[in-house]
Order: C-alpha cells, then sequence, then structure tokens
C-alpha cells in the first residue's frame, strides 16, 4: 500500500466499519486471554506461546480503542498493523503450540484465527480504496487472479496431486514432469497477478485521492477570491 492511500482520510471512518472491528477485536482479545490461560494453567508453562497470547490482546485492545473512536490517524494502516501483529503471532504461536487448546485442536483454531484475519484485511481494503472504483476493479482482477490458486490448494487438500506427484517411468513420466513444469509456471503467474492488480489498486485510490483533494483546494481557493 502507498504512503498516498494510508494517510489519514478527510471524512470520517464509517460506522460500519469501526464497528467490524470491535467486533473482531472483542472475539481477538477473549480468545487471546484464553489462550494465555491454556498457557499458564498447565505445567510446564508454555512461555512461547503465552508470549504470543499477550501480543494478540495488546493488538485487540488497539482494535477496539480503534473502534471507539480513540485512534483517527490512518485508519487504514491501523487496522493494517493489528491484522499484521495477530498474524505473526498466531502463525508463531501455532508453531510453538505442544498440546490441544480445548475445546479446540490446533489446526481449527489456526483456522478460526484465519477468518478473524480475513475480516480485518478486508476492512483495511476498503478503508484504503474507499469510493475509487478504478481501485476496487483491480482488487476484483486480483482476487480472480488468485482462484487457480484456491484451485489448486482445494487439489493438494483432497486429492494431495497424486497423479502429479507419484513417479512413473518412460512417456508417462515426461508427461508428469512436463504438467509439473506448466503448473509451476501457472501458479507463479497466478501469484504475480496477484500482486500487480493488488498493487494498483491502491495506486489507483491514492491517485483519485490526490485528485479529489487538489479539486476540493482549487474550488477553495477560487470561493475565498
Amino acid at each position: 500500500m502507498s504512503e498516498e492511500s494510508l494517510r489519514q482520510s478527510s471524512e470520517p471512518v464509517p460506522a460500519l466499519a469501526r464497528l467490524g472491528v470491535g467486533g473482531i477485536c472483542s472475539v481477538l482479545l477473549l480468545t487471546g486471554l484464553g489462550e494465555a490461560v491454556v498457557s499458564v494453567s498447565r505445567a510446564p508453562t508454555n512461555i512461547s506461546t503465552l508470549g504470543f497470547a499477550v501480543v494478540v490482546v495488546v493488538a485487540s485492545v488497539f482494535g477496539l480503542l480503534f473502534a471507539a473512536g480513540k485512534l483517527r490517524d490512518s485508519p487504514a494502516i491501523t487496522v493494517a498493523c493489528i491484522a499484521g501483529a495477530v498474524l505473526v503471532c498466531s502463525g508463531l504461536g501455532y508453531l510453538g503450540m505442544d498440546r490441544w487448546l480445548v475445546p479446540l485442536s490446533k489446526s481449527k483454531w489456526l483456522v478460526g484465527r484465519g477468518v478473524l484475519l480475513a475480516g480485518l484485511l478486508a476492512i483495511t481494503v476498503w478503508l484504503a480504496l474507499g469510493s475509487s472504483r478504478a481501485g476496487w476493479r483491480s482488487i476484483t482482477s486480483s482476487v480472480l487472479a488468485a482462484l487457480p490458486l484456491v484451485v489448486l490448494g482445494a487439489w493438494y487438500k483432497f486429492a494431495e496431486l497424486r497423479p502429479l506427484l507419484t513417479a512413473s517411468t518412460g512417456v508417462t513420466e515426461g508427461l508428469r514432469l512436463f504438467a509439473l513444469v506448466v503448473l509451476a509456471c501457472g501458479v507463479l503467474a497466478s501469484m504475480c497477478a496477484v500482486i500487480h492488480y493488488s498493487v494498483r489498486a491502491f495506486e489507483l485510490a491514492a491517485e483519485e485521492g490526490s485528485a479529489r483533494r487538489e479539486g476540493r483546494s482549487a474550488l477553495a481557493e477560487a470561493s475565498a477570491r
């Protein structure tokens, strides 16, 4: 995201966005506190999990302050920082867990955190793009470009790519290797398209925002004369 698209907006933060951040961070706060309690309630204490849980709790508190209207500067980057902190701590906390968190398994806990993070990231995009139609069209193109990756992930999840990962002989082996190369090129192209359209979306939003501000400034100067 460009600095221009994330700086403080002259327009107030939408109430729905603040409500969404408040709801998500409330859940994160409760789960972070629960994770911390579980970490210290069983011997030996899982220090790494406890530390990451504390960071999630602190990030959630900042999210609640944002929802209450206490943090008004650069709303998009504020939510992005909260999401980033939760993302890193959730991933590292998952790796450090050596037991299940009652009543959820590690995998289900991580999926739940992923859903909450997706909500925060969606709000970040909303706040950053605002009313930029060109930006929204570009971000839509990014989502469409990611569909092959989703299909590939589902294939790996349910079929484990057995036809392509199972070694063979002769012509069949050559076709398998060729298919793997084509698949790798497709994945790389999809990832490049996702990154390109995502970055371009924020650039377009920044350009439109700058044009609107310049137009308002020119109008104000004309009115003053």
